[in-house]
């Protein structure tokens, strides 16, 4: 049973992104000044919160200021030593083998970057969190076997799971064209970011601490990414 709840889960997910695929030309046609996945974010939302309803999954969105402190310092200093880390692992791979192949786009060029930062650290992390939280991590609550239990951390396969999902889910970026190591970086950041996020909702006991926990994900990899750009320049 808990498999198939795993199965029907991603097949679900997988359901909504392949749909979303009309919302491009609508988003270039209606809204030029927006990112490309501006109404595909809108459109996740929805599709969360219709998924949610029917399966009768709930949100707790009270959290103490307490719990946001904590999840504030707590994901900082992970996502920033993770994020420092794998830029700096991925650079040095991509210098080993780049040379020899041919250069693929970096990443995002959104027309409009205050649009596209108001998205990355506002609604993103609300709907992004609907679906794979809100609606996949309850989803397979199922599978609440314990995988690691120390007096520190407690992770269970559903928090593992929903991480690994959202972080692999990053790879249809290369279908658009992105570079590979560009790619890399959102991939195993997504995977750390979504285990994380998983267990701030299920420790805390609230969806919010989920969005807070994405939020300070953005808010990180942005800050350490301007901040290795920095220092290459030195």
């Amino acid at each position: 049973m808990a498999i198939l709840q795993l199965i029907s889960g991603i097949v679900i997910c997988q359901l909504i992104t392949y749909s979303s695929k009309f919302t491009l030309s609508l988003n270039k046609k209606y809204f030029k000044s927006f990112p490309s996945n501006f109404l595909f974010q809108i459109y996740l939302g929805v599709c969360s919160l219709i998924l949610i309803f029917i399966f009768s999954h709930e949100l707790n969105f009270k959290i103490s200021l307490q719990s946001i402190w904590e999840i504030i310092y707590q994901t900082f200093f992970l996502f920033f030593i993770s994020f420092l880390l794998i830029n700096s692992i991925i650079d040095k791979i991509e210098k080993k083998y780049s040379k020899k192949e041919k250069k693929e786009p970096q990443g995002f060029n959104p027309p409009n970057k205050s649009i596209f930062m108001f998205m990355v650290m506002f609604i993103n992390p609300i709907t992004e969190e609907l679906l794979y939280r809100g609606f996949f991590l309850n989803h397979i609550s199922s599978l609440n076997h314990l995988v690691i239990e120390t007096s520190f951390l407690t992770l269970s396969a559903p928090m593992i799971l929903s991480g690994l999902y959202f972080g692999l889910d990053h790879l249809t970026l290369l279908k658009k064209g992105m570079n590979k190591y560009f790619v890399s970086r959102i991939v195993i950041g997504g995977v750390i970011v979504g285990i994380a996020c998983s267990y701030h909702q299920i420790h805390h006991g609230s969806f919010s601490a989920a969005v807070i926990a994405h939020f300070m994900a953005n808010f990180t990899g942005g800050f350490s990414s301007f901040l290795s750009n920095k220092l290459k320049m030195k």
